[in-house]
């Protein structure tokens, strides 16, 4: 009974264009049964006209004002004991035909699905069994309609009014409360374009039966719906195309994505495929750099050898050279002491030569005059002439022969220059000699300071 008030009130505030105002509190049902009730401070009783799960109409309760809140008990063929409800007066009519109008307050759930037990076992089935003989009863056709909304049976409803339009087409109500229902599950977003359709048509036939205020709202909110599927496709169709290119933005940013990823990968596989290949480079190097420093230490080692030969070769060079120069230097002495004795031979045989000539010259003076002393004495002098001619030419024999040792000796003074000149250039070569040794000596200390450097 509660899911049938819940779609009461659901399906009542979607068919307000049915005029209906009963019908948001309840389907009131025309039946007659006591109601116990308490006016003025006592308690009294009337029957009811109609019945709902929201109210109940009683007649001639003209006591009563509107507000009051009183308890009532109704007697219901289905229940052993009258059902006891708070209800409040919500209208009161005079006159002969008056009466009161009360809703039940809420709250009271177990009353209220007693109501719905006798309304379903009492009335509804009754009303379905005369239905099922006949539809050309319009207002009981509206009136199970309207019953079937309430409990959420929409589609009953529907139902049945579509078989009843087929029996009786001209009621107008029947187009009415097809319409409305029609109208509501179009507003709620139920039915689509061919319910519309439907509505539009249904709506059609009744205008032409009998054209009236209910028709024409109804066919406004048609017409409204009409323009609401409209946008709504219009809606669809950009959402769809906002869908289908948010979906290609979203490949674009997945095929984005995607290739960054792979590029990412990628560049994750050649970095490691880099590292892999600089770490071998880098043991390759680190080998080859092993295998030089060991080559260059080997080599370091054979020119550290080498330096050392030639070290000790250099050493025993400058040794030689010493040797030389000491050696020269004694030869130079030698040839010193040699140049003095020659040069004092020399000036002695000049001063010899010297005196020779001078003797020679005296001889010839004294020749001259022995001649000249001969000249007057030339008869008695000829033998003494022929031995001074003969002396004379000895004298110019040994003359001679001195001139030529002379000329030895210059000879020998010449070789004696000469090995002078040999002298001096052996010490410049010596000299020279002893230039390159430092020279190798300072290329070789560089040299074993840059290996132990290294």
């Amino acid at each position: 009974m509660g899911s049938r008030r819940a779609a009461s009130k659901s399906q009542g505030s979607k068919s307000a264009a049915t005029g209906a105002a009963e019908r948001r509190r309840g389907v009131r049902f025309a039946v007659m049964l006591r109601v116990d009730y308490e006016a003025g401070g006592r308690g009294t009783f009337s029957f009811s006209s109609n019945l709902s799960t929201a109210g109940v109409q009683l007649r001639g309760a003209t006591r009563l004002a509107v507000g009051d809140e009183l308890p009532v008990a109704l007697h219901l063929k289905t229940e052993r004991q009258p059902v006891r409800l708070q209800a409040v007066v919500r209208h009161v009519s005079g006159g002969a035909g008056g009466g009161a109008g009360l809703e039940f307050l809420p709250g009271q759930a177990e009353a209220v699905e007693a109501i719905g037990r006798f309304i379903d076992e009492e009335l509804i089935g009754k009303l379905e069994a005369s239905l099922a003989r006949s539809l050309t009863s319009t207002p009981s056709v509206v009136l199970l309609a309207g019953h079937y909304v309430q409990v959420g049976r929409v589609d009953d409803a529907v139902d049945l009014y579509r078989r009843a339009l087929e029996a009786t087409p001209a009621a107008t109500a029947l187009h009415e409360g097809l319409g409305a229902l029609l109208l509501a599950r179009l507003r709620e977003g139920a039915g689509g374009p061919g319910a519309l359709a439907e509505l539009e048509a249904l709506l059609a036939e009744g205008q032409a039966v009998a054209d009236g205020p209910a028709l024409r709202a109804l066919q406004k909110g048609a017409a409204e719906q009409r323009k609401a599927l409209e946008r709504a496709d219009r809606e669809r169709a950009e959402q769809a195309e906002a869908q289908r290119k948010l979906e290609e933005r979203q490949r674009e940013q997945a095929e984005k994505q995607r290739e960054q990823k792979l590029r990412a990968a990628l560049a994750r596989e050649a970095q490691a495929q880099a590292d892999k290949e600089l770490a071998a480079r880098r043991r390759e190097l680190e080998r080859e750099l092993e295998g030089r420093r060991a080559e260059a230490d080997a080599a370091a080692a054979e020119e550290r050898k080498g330096l050392k030969a030639e070290r000790a070769a250099l050493s025993a060079q400058a040794e030689q050279a010493k040797e030389l120069e000491a050696r020269l230097g004694r030869q130079e002495q030698k040839l010193g002491q040699r140049a003095a004795r020659l040069e004092e031979e020399r000036q002695a045989l000049l001063a010899e030569v010297e005196a020779q000539r001078g003797a020679l010259a005296e001889a010839k003076r004294a020749a001259t005059e022995r001649e000249e002393q001969a000249a007057a004495r030339l008869a008695g002098v000829a033998a003494e002439e022929q031995a001074a001619a003969e002396r004379v030419r000895a004298l110019e024999r040994e003359v001679a022969a001195e001139g030529r040792e002379v000329a030895r000796r210059r000879a020998e003074l010449a070789e004696a220059e000469k090995l002078q000149a040999s002298l001096e250039k052996a010490r410049a070569e010596a000299v020279q000699l002893r230039r390159e040794l430092e020279a190798a000596g300072q290329q070789l200390a560089q040299r074993q300071a840059g290996l132990e450097a290294g």
